[in-house]
């Protein structure tokens, strides 16, 4: 495929990249079951295909809410993965 990637940093480059039309790989942290009453977490990448001033529109998980999508990009499971507050999108 060769496709060239780029590494969006913060959510002001998230926000340009998905308002320019390119969607971006992230990783967030969402409920994965739960264990003896307790809520386990589970890391999943996903692709950042839209917003608005509500929300960020996520495949296979919808839409998230924007203080929602926050604490899960931000998460020890993304820091775990090296991609807090990071996402992958195709370079120019």
């Amino acid at each position: 495929w060769q496709l060239k990637l780029r590494e969006v940093e913060g959510e002001g480059a998230l926000i340009c990249s998905l308002e320019a039309g390119d969607p971006v790989i992230v990783l967030v942290r969402v409920p994965y079951g739960k264990f003896l009453g307790l809520t386990l977490p589970s890391g999943h990448w996903t692709l950042a295909h839209g917003l608005d001033s509500r929300a960020v529109y996520l495949t296979n998980y919808g839409e998230m809410e924007w203080p929602e999508f926050r604490r899960a990009w931000r998460s020890w499971i993304s820091r775990l993965g090296g991609m807090a507050n990071k996402g992958l999108t195709r370079a120019a």
